[in-house]
């Protein structure tokens, strides 16, 4: 008997394009929590020490915006706003198993382990510079989902 948990099905979780994903506020609350326990592990593997940390939305935001993603956003969005959407987004790849939790840390640790973490300004660029291409991967990732993606976020993709 497989004993391996399938969220995909124990969720029932059920999405007809890019922007009903985005703007799902317990897919968001959930992101949250998954967006900070990789990043703490991330940072603990580049640290070599344990830490605990919580990703500003601003950081999130940040990525987001240098993404195509980010036409999927209201412009006059918060911080917070684009911020739920990162999150909601890696969710989404990592309970419909596009992205595994040690795919996810890896490319943060890739991002973060050539980076000065110990000033919190050039800290916030690295986590920026992580999830954006954390989200850039994902993009190229989405391709393959079968859900409905925007013509601007895919020809994004194509042209990358």
């Amino acid at each position: 008997m497989d004993s391996r948990l399938n969220f995909q099905d124990s969720l029932k979780i059920s999405y007809q394009d890019l922007k009903q994903i985005l703007t799902d506020k317990a897919l968001s609350k959930f992101g949250d929590s998954l967006v900070n326990f990789t990043y703490s592990i991330a940072k603990s593997m580049v640290l070599r020490m344990p830490t605990g940390e919580k990703v500003p939305d601003k950081t999130l935001g940040s990525a987001l915006r240098a993404t195509t993603l980010r036409k999927q956003v209201p412009s006059h969005a918060k911080m917070g706003t684009l911020g739920d959407v990162v999150e909601a987004f890696i969710a989404f790849m990592w309970i419909t198993e596009r992205l595994s939790l040690q795919q996810i840390v890896e490319i943060l640790v890739d991002n973060l382990k050539h980076r000065d973490l110990s000033d919190r300004k050039k800290e916030s660029r690295a986590a920026r510079d992580a999830y954006l291409s954390l989200l850039n991967i994902s993009l190229k990732i989405l391709k393959e989902l079968p859900i409905q993606i925007t013509e601007d976020v895919t020809e994004k993709i194509s042209e990358e």
